[in-house]
């Protein structure tokens, strides 16, 4: 399953928005739930104008969650994949960032350096509940039902009130039903 591509900001790669992948299974017609085949995955580095790119994966084993990333490219013979584990739900968001920087580190061993301006994005919140929250507001509005999407991304910015993105997508989601004053609450 290919995840956002929360990876790296190096001097040869570069992170494409959620919103520009979902835009692009739909243009090529993949589900984001499915597993992609290596056909499918060089169609969508072709279609990001990518030499390379990181998909992932998960599995749960009771409470403990194993993530899993490849970095896969034109150039590779082999892909560079790195495994963490997470005991809970809420070492997801730790779990992704040792992740990330073990994706680093196996990178930085073929040479391919980030500087210190360049380091790995951040989780956008630190709370699972509200990212679960804002993942179901976005897989609403993407499927036109932006209604839908207003409850969920109130409850992430309830479960977590700094998470500024959740914000602005509740703010974006009352513009779009016509409730400015909602709007424009939610945009402070």
């Amino acid at each position: 399953r290919a995840h956002d591509p929360q990876v790296v900001r190096a001097h040869n790669l570069r992170v494409v928005s959620s919103d520009r992948l979902f835009q692009i299974f739909k243009d090529l017609r993949i589900a984001p739930e499915n597993e992609l085949d290596s056909q499918t995955e060089r169609r969508l580095a072709e279609f990001c104008s990518a030499d390379e790119l990181v998909t992932g994966q998960y599995a749960r084993f009771g409470a403990a969650i194993r993530l899993q990333a490849s970095l896969k490219g034109k150039k590779r013979n082999v892909p560079v994949t790195v495994s963490q584990d997470a005991s809970t739900e809420e070492a997801v968001p730790t779990a992704v960032a040792a992740l990330v920087q073990a994706l680093l580190d196996r990178l930085g061993e073929e040479g391919v350096s980030a500087s210190a301006a360049d380091t790995p994005a951040q989780p956008l919140s630190a709370s699972v509940p509200a990212l679960k929250a804002y993942s179901e507001g976005m897989s609403a509005v993407r499927s036109g039902n932006t209604l839908d999407a207003i409850p969920r991304f109130k409850t992430a910015v309830t479960e977590d009130p700094r998470f500024a993105m959740a914000y602005a997508r509740l703010a974006q989601s009352y513009q779009g039903v016509g409730s400015s004053r909602d709007a424009e609450d939610a945009a402070r």
